[in-house]
């Protein structure tokens, strides 16, 4: 939902590659939710990376280079953060996690150049002027690996967007729906999972959870939504599914292709929400999982708890499969009621697009006001 303009001017802001972040994955879900959210008191424009053109150093923007004035940089994610070392211009990174050194195995068909520009990204936020991340764990993780950007980092939560929270939970006319695009019925109950299949999110873990639910329960079925995040992680996938028996289980249902309105309906047959993650810098999906009415049992996963931590329907467990299965069935064995649900969704609608993008305005009109940030050619700032 758009917040109104104010009477001030708005606030310009120069995003690099801004074409790339658009709503289907995690990133682009947060940049474009808090651009709606910001309305008429920002101005979003275009810029671009200047990088040298040898195999080496391409990946790796010694500034940044534009058509348009502004007046803040604002980078939606760490990755480029190498070009502010030349930028005297006030400068806003956004940091979601850290993955990229604290789960290596997750960098699966990264290339080496790639991964080394994400690396030259961590030294280039010394340059930066403020930092976000996204959770006290993310802050944390960050700091202990740059300890002097301690003084710089805040934390601004994720917030649900209204396509969650403002839809009915009319959960039979949601199954319907996908009962028709399946072409088949669904099982009685639904364990749901929305994410990637990268190592962090700890699929072994999860299908064997899985598995033992629906090897003593017909009526249970699972769907798993979103793609693999790459073929190597999907085979791996198939490889846990074919054996456990899982793969010609038409109980089990993978979506790849999920729009909002697939996910909403998702979320709202589901009677669980389950993620075994290792590592999450956020965790957006459990979120939406709440503002849709659904119990949530989740791993001790970096950020994780501090969603989950005193929800009304929320269950935080150990890296253990017993522990994870045993949590997963008493939820099944004890749905949660249609009050229950309710109340759920009141505790998510407290994260908001709107409260972080209050949140995201403060930093950035006290960096947009400073004396020394103000610069009277802005072109010859970036130079």
């Amino acid at each position: 939902m758009a917040v109104e303009g104010s009477a001030q001017d708005p606030v310009r802001l120069l995003v690099p590659n801004r074409s790339q972040y658009h709503n289907a994955h995690g990133i682009g879900r947060v940049f474009t939710s808090l651009v709606e959210a910001w309305g008429t008191r920002t101005e979003v424009k275009e810029c671009f990376y200047k990088s040298l053109p040898l195999p080496f150093v391409r990946n790796i923007p010694y500034g940044i280079g534009c058509k348009d004035e502004g007046d803040i940089l604002f980078l939606p994610q760490l990755t480029g953060a190498s070009a502010l070392r030349s930028s005297r211009v006030p400068s806003v990174v956004v940091v979601h996690d850290i993955g990229v050194v604290d789960c290596p195995a997750d960098r699966g068909e990264t290339d080496f150049l790639t991964h080394r520009a994400v690396l030259a990204s961590f030294k280039g936020m010394r340059h930066a002027s403020r930092i976000v991340a996204d959770s006290q764990f993310t802050r944390t993780r960050l700091i202990a690996l740059v300890p002097e950007l301690a003084a710089k980092v805040s934390v601004i939560g994720c917030g649900v967007s209204q396509k969650f929270l403002g839809v009915p939970m009319d959960r039979a006319a949601a199954r319907a729906r996908i009962e028709q695009s399946l072409g088949r019925q669904l099982p009685a109950k639904l364990i749901l999972y929305v994410g990637t299949e990268r190592p962090r999110k700890n699929m072994g873990l999860l299908l064997n959870a899985v598995a033992a639910v629906l090897a003593v329960d017909a009526g249970v079925g699972f769907i798993k939504a979103g793609s693999a995040g790459g073929d190597a992680f999907r085979g791996h996938t198939q490889q846990y599914l074919k054996r456990l028996g899982l793969h010609t289980d038409e109980r089990v249902v993978f979506f790849d292709g999920v729009d909002d309105e697939l996910l909403v309906d998702l979320y709202t047959v589901a009677d669980v929400f389950v993620s075994a993650s290792l590592y999450e810098g956020f965790g957006l999906p459990i979120l939406e999982a709440m503002a849709c009415g659904t119990a949530c049992v989740v791993t001790r996963a970096g950020a994780l708890e501090e969603i989950v931590r005193g929800s009304d329907g929320g269950f935080v467990v150990d890296y253990d499969e017993r522990g994870l299965t045993e949590a997963i069935r008493t939820v099944l064995s004890q749905p949660l009621s249609e009050a229950h649900r309710q109340r759920l969704r009141r505790q998510a609608a407290a994260h908001t697009w709107d409260h972080a993008a209050e949140q995201y305005l403060d930093v950035l009109r006290f960096l947009g006001t400073r004396p020394d940030s103000r610069r009277t050619d802005f072109h010859e700032a970036l130079r």
